[in-house]
């Protein structure tokens, strides 16, 4: 069990890592170079994908570009989480849970601050009305409208 333990941890350290190489890479490309990515992400069975020459997992470069383009702001309150580095912290929400088939698509991930990424997960949420454009959804009593939609302007 232990050695189990010691290869989670691993491998999300080495995803970790894999983030903030891609946060950085997507950081220094033009709107027009992140939406061929998005347009070339491959097959959603791929698990892996080639960006600058370099192989990174499918799952980072999409939630990557999900958080440049959504501007590493909460879609709830707007914040914008500034760390020492100067980069921005913000977390990816599945709207449908990986473990009950949900994908790292845009229009199943939410940017949202650690605090409502917890009470999205563990509140008493429930979804009105749900497209690939929009997500309408009311979470401890209060509604939310939330775009899912990713501009393609350059």
């Amino acid at each position: 069990m232990e050695l189990i333990n010691e290869h989670v941890s691993i491998e999300k350290y080495k995803d970790a890592q894999e983030q903030s190489e891609l946060e950085e890479l997507v950081s220094t490309m033009s709107k027009t170079e992140i939406n061929q990515e998005l347009n070339n992400i491959g097959s959603p069975t791929s698990e892996f994908v080639e960006l600058k020459g370099k192989r990174y997992k499918r799952k980072n470069l999409i939630i990557n570009i999900i958080k440049e383009r959504r501007d590493f702001k909460c879609q709830i309150c707007g914040i914008k989480i500034k760390t020492k580095d100067k980069t921005f912290y913000i977390e990816a929400a599945h709207i449908t849970r990986k473990s009950e088939g949900g994908s790292e698509m845009p229009d199943n991930i939410m940017i949202l601050c650690p605090n409502h990424h917890k009470e999205f997960d563990y509140g008493d949420t429930s979804i009105i009305k749900r497209s690939k454009e929009q997500l309408v959804f009311k979470m401890n009593e209060n509604e939310y409208k939330i775009n899912l939609a990713l501009e393609q302007s350059s």
